[in-house]
C-alpha cells in the first residue's frame, strides 16, 4: 500500500496562485474559507436553517423517519418564492413555474398502486397543512 507524502510548501503555494488565477480570469472572487466553518457563508446558514425548520414540521412526532420526507423537503424548499432571488428556485433553473399539485379524488389513476400512492400522499399533505397551521 503507497503511503500519501504531505504537500511541501511549494505545492501549496503552486495550488494557491492556481485557483487564485483561475477565479479572477473568471471574473469570481474567491473566498478562501474552512470547508469546516459553514458560519462564515452566510447562504449555506439560511438554506441549512430553513432545512430544518422544514423538517422540523414533517418530523416533529417522528424524528428517526426524517430521511423519509427529504423529497418533500426538497420539493417545498424549490417551490417557494426566494425575495432575494424573486421567484422560486424553480422557476430560475427550469424557467417556468412549478407545476401545481391536483388534489386526490379517489378512483381517478387506473392502477391501485397509484390510487394508493396518491392517496397517501394527500394524507401527507393534509397533515404537513396542519402542523404549519399549529407552527
Amino acid at each position: 500500500m503507497a503511503c500519501l507524502k504531505p504537500l511541501s510548501d511549494s505545492d501549496v503555494t503552486f495550488t494557491s496562485f492556481f485557483w487564485t488565477k483561475l477565479f479572477r480570469l473568471s471574473g469570481t472572487k474567491l473566498s478562501f474559507n474552512s470547508a469546516y466553518n459553514p458560519q462564515s457563508d452566510i447562504q449555506t446558514e439560511v438554506v441549512n436553517r430553513t432545512i430544518k425548520m422544514y423538517l422540523r414540521c414533517f418530523t416533529s412526532d417522528r424524528p428517526h423517519r426524517w430521511f423519509q420526507w427529504l423529497p418533500w423537503v426538497e420539493y417545498c424548499y424549490n417551490t417557494s418564492y426566494h425575495s432575494s432571488l424573486k421567484a422560486t428556485p424553480f422557476k430560475v433553473v427550469y424557467g417556468r413555474s412549478p407545476p401545481t399539485m391536483l388534489f386526490y379524488c379517489h378512483g381517478l389513476a387506473k392502477l391501485e398502486v397509484a390510487d394508493q400512492e396518491l392517496k397517501s400522499r394527500e394524507l401527507v399533505l393534509q397533515d404537513l397543512r396542519n402542523r404549519l397551521l399549529q407552527a
